[in-house]
């Protein structure tokens, strides 16, 4: 009687061993996967074409730097002087979000920047 207890228990804890392994492997199954293409926007450069080569290569995200002296600095003045007061300054931001949702899928759209406030 005394074996089979020391077999049970045995069998017992190579269940728990293997459910601690594959309990990760299900739940990370279950989380989504983002491989993104990042856009530093360093000049005024759209780069539309590297958001369609990177949705084309299996990219499915989008990271984007705003660069805060574009909308609010010394380079927003200069834009706006140049092109006139009524220069959209997010115009690069705009075409971007607007190529990268509409390749996107829809039910993920909902979480993409709308607000600029």
């Amino acid at each position: 009687m005394k074996k089979r207890i020391f077999v049970n228990w045995q069998i017992s804890s190579l269940f728990f061993s293997f459910s601690l392994f594959l309990i990760p492997l299900v739940s990370s199954a279950q989380q989504p996967r983002y491989f993104a293409v990042s856009l530093v926007n360093e000049n005024d450069s759209p780069s539309l074409t590297t958001i369609q080569a990177a949705k084309d290569v299996g990219c499915n995200a989008v990271a984007l730097t705003i660069q805060w002296g574009t909308i609010e600095g010394k380079i927003s003045r200069i834009l706006k002087s140049e092109n006139g007061q009524n220069y959209n300054v997010w115009k690069q931001y705009d075409d971007q979000i607007n190529l990268a949702t509409s390749l996107g899928d829809e039910s993920r759209n909902q979480y993409c920047c709308q607000h600029r406030g």
